[in-house]
C-alpha cells in the first residue's frame, strides 16, 4: 500500500473530507487530493503533518509498517 492509500485510508476512518482534512492541517485541498490519488508525493513537512495529526508514524503512512506505530510525546 502506498502513502496516497494510507492517507486516504485514515481520512476516510476517521470521517473527514478532503477539505476538512487539509484545512485542519494547513495545506491546500489540492495538494491533498494530488497525494491521496498518488499523482504527487507529500513533502516532509507535511508527512509529519498528516503523521501527528492522525497520531501515527511516519513509517505508517510510507507502508513500511503495518502499524499505526508510537508518537513520540513533546518532551
Amino acid at each position: 500500500m502506498n502513502v496516497g492509500n494510507r492517507i486516504k485510508e485514515l481520512r476516510i476512518k476517521h470521517d473527514l473530507t478532503q477539505r476538512e482534512l487539509s484545512q485542519k492541517i494547513h495545506i491546500a485541498q489540492n495538494t491533498l487530493s494530488q497525494i491521496e490519488n498518488n499523482i504527487a508525493n507529500p513533502s516532509y513537512e507535511v508527512l509529519n503533518l498528516i503523521a501527528d495529526f492522525f497520531q501515527c508514524s511516519t513509517d505508517y503512512l510510507l507502508g513500511r509498517e503495518d502499524d499505526l506505530g508510537v508518537i513520540a510525546a513533546d518532551l
